[in-house]
Parts: structure tokens; sequence; C-alpha cells
């Protein structure tokens, strides 16, 4: 079971004008533009785009995948998905 947590901010830009980030890795330093929403539509279709690679990766290597969001009750969602997962394989899943 791979279990993901996500923070709903990890997945839309919000918009607080011009940011100044650098890259790790080359130091190269670049201005994103937060007000555009273009480069906010694209950052979320970026995130969505990536979820759905990692969740067919770990489908497809026959991995379940439980996401835990910040903003909402994990106990809950913990407890549905192993209640989901017992009646699965009392099914012969």
């Amino acid at each position: 079971i791979a279990i993901g947590i996500a923070d709903p901010r990890e997945r839309e830009m919000p918009d607080v004008g011009l940011l100044e980030l650098e890259d790790a890795e080359t130091g190269e330093i670049v201005l994103l533009d937060t007000g555009s929403q273009a480069v906010r539509r694209r950052f979320a279709a970026q995130s969505t785009e990536w979820q759905a690679g990692l969740r067919a990766d770990l489908r497809g290597m026959g991995i379940d995948f439980l996401e835990l969001s910040t903003s909402g009750d994990y106990v809950r969602s913990l407890v549905q998905f192993f209640r989901h997962r017992e009646h699965q394989a009392g099914r012969g899943r």
C-alpha cells in the first residue's frame, strides 16, 4: 500500500504576484508570474498529470494507493480504505 499525503496548496498555485525561484541543481534564477491565470492553470494541469502518472505506475505494479489530504479527516479515510479492502478480499478481489 502506498499512502500519499497531499496539501491542496500543492495543487493550486496562489496568486502572489512575481516569485523569484532558484533551480537547486543549476542555480538558475527564474521569475514566475503567479498572477497569470495561464501559469496557474499549467501548474494545476502538471500536478494532475503527475498524480495520474503515479496512480497508473502503482496500479501497474499491483500496489493500492491511498491519498490523504491535510485538509480532511485522515482517520475516516483510513478506516474507509481498509474496510473497502476487507470487503474486496471477501469477494476474491
